[in-house]
């Protein structure tokens, strides 16, 4: 015999209905972002760029397709807003991380890094980096020498001591006024003193040799090294027999110098001189980084993408590999250029016109 379910038994085996709810969704394909139309008004937008930086404005950027034609309608409007920015303070950064340091620099008369960047001090000069657009204070920016040090003179009738580092290399060098090398006298001792530390003393004075160096190197005028002709040779100042060339002093910038030079075969020099502006290599230090305005991260990528294009051609039975095509050639018929203004360097000699 089958027994019957009670009516209690029944409703536990029956789906639960759900009570329905109102429905108060909205369609928000239907709503206007309010975000995106302030980012529309480019007067809005410029207000809000000067507070961020770049890193900032891109991340906003990246949060959906339509902000990014919002914020980067042209490439004109892309300069424009990073030029509102203020230095992101980048390159002040790298160097601390970079640049390895002197225990005089931790004394109680050493006035360490004596100028900020523009972040955290304002007043510093700032540019727009000439690669990449971003607002770059001078402090910044690469220098062929950086004052990083001021240390008080010990006695009364002593001149205040710098140093500093050469392009971006780690070791600390020291940095001489005229007046500490006994070339200027004219100048009164109190100006002497402020020399370094009420403004910032780069690539100026002369370029001490490193101070962790082992080996005595002639101390060297540093507008002369900025100034060197690099197209006519490779760079060396003094001379001195008993100073192994290049000397410590000098090592940093011919490294870097060296490096631009490249071996290749007629036919590419041929190419090279229809986008060339100059047939002759004139470059200099200060035209091809200070007069650039070159903040630091794009200087070292700059330096890394040489290094590892440029790589010395081994010779084999009289040839070696051009470094623009590859192909080999004879060793004799290549020719050295310069891959910062695509003239010859080391110009001794007369290319026929094909």
């Amino acid at each position: 015999m089958k027994r019957k379910l009670s009516n209690d038994s029944r409703h536990a085996f029956l789906p639960v209905r759900k009570k329905k709810l109102p429905d108060n969704t909205v369609d928000v394909q239907t709503q206007p972002c309010q975000l995106l139309q302030i980012l529309a008004q480019y007067g809005l937008l410029a207000a809000i760029a000067t507070n961020l930086f770049p890193k900032d404005l891109y991340a906003l950027a990246a949060t959906s397709k339509a902000a990014y034609r919002a914020i980067f309608t042209c490439h004109k409007s892309h300069a424009n807003l990073l030029g509102k920015m203020a230095c992101d303070g980048r390159g002040y950064n790298l160097r601390q991380e970079y640049h390895d340091r002197s225990q005089d620099q931790h004394s109680c008369n050493t006035l360490a890094w004596p100028f900020r960047c523009e972040t955290s001090a304002p007043g510093a000069p700032t540019r727009p980096c000439s690669e990449c657009n971003h607002m770059t204070c001078d402090e910044c920016r690469i220098h062929c020498v950086f004052q990083a040090t001021y240390k008080e003179p010990d006695a009364d009738d002593e001149v205040p001591t710098m140093t500093g580092y050469a392009l971006l290399s780690r070791h600390e060098m020291g940095i001489l006024t005229p007046f500490a090398m006994g070339l200027d006298n004219r100048a009164q001792l109190e100006q002497q003193m402020a020399v370094g530390r009420t403004d910032p003393y780069h690539d100026m004075g002369y370029l001490e040799a490193s101070l962790t160096s082992d080996t005595y190197a002639n101390p060297e005028s540093i507008e002369e090294i900025i100034n060197f002709e690099l197209g006519r040779n490779s760079l060396r100042l003094s001379g001195n027999s008993a100073t192994p060339h290049p000397s410590s002093t000098v090592r940093p910038f011919w490294e870097i110098t060296e490096d631009r030079k490249w071996s290749i075969c007629r036919e590419c020099v041929y190419e090279w001189r229809k986008i060339a502006d100059d047939t002759h290599c004139r470059c200099t230090l200060k035209k091809h980084f200070l007069d650039r305005w070159l903040c630091l991260p794009c200087y070292q990528k700059e330096i890394e993408q040489l290094r590892e294009v440029v790589t010395p051609s081994a010779p084999s039975k009289g040839t070696s590999a051009c470094n623009n095509c590859g192909d080999r050639v004879l060793t004799d018929s290549l020719r050295t250029m310069c891959v910062w203004c695509l003239g010859e360097s080391l110009a001794l000699w007369s290319l026929p016109d094909p």
